[in-house]
């Protein structure tokens, strides 16, 4: 590129490094996603496993049975406990669903982390995995889901 002055210069060589550290950025997100160590869900799975139709299914039915049990007695230590992990169990199967595709299944991960939080702000699993989606969204430039 020539450059005829030396403001013309100093515009296109901040545009260079803003997309080298945009890239840095992703490339280290990714990684980071694709490294991570394996989650453990409940029942000792691993949540880095393909899900598939039937296992979600199931955690399906098993965070609608612990939501309408938690709903019926809120203040229940042990129903919100069973509330929160089968939420956090459900949104781990929706991430790593083999069926769901990505446009969908990171939207309704996110959606049941943060439902999980609302219940226990301080769910470790559920807050980590929630910032690590929305960090994705954001170095891809997407809009993270409401």
């Amino acid at each position: 590129m020539r450059c005829t002055s030396l403001s013309g210069f100093l515009d296109w060589y901040n545009r260079k490094v803003k997309l080298i550290i945009g890239t840095l950025c992703f490339l280290l997100t990714v990684s980071t996603f694709a490294f991570a160590p394996v989650q453990k869900q409940a029942g000792g799975k691993t949540g880095t496993e393909q899900v598939t139709a039937e296992k979600l299914a199931k955690s399906e039915r098993e965070y609608k049975a612990a939501k309408a049990a938690f709903e019926k007695k809120p203040k229940d230590s042990k129903l919100k406990k069973a509330y929160v992990d089968s939420t956090v169990t459900f949104a781990l199967g929706n991430m790593y669903s083999a069926t769901l595709p990505p446009n969908k299944k990171y939207k309704l991960a996110l959606q049941y982390f943060r439902e999980a939080l609302k219940a226990d702000p301080t769910n470790k699993l559920a807050k980590e995995q929630s910032q690590m989606i929305e960090s994705i969204y954001k170095s891809m430039g997407k809009e993270v889901p409401k």
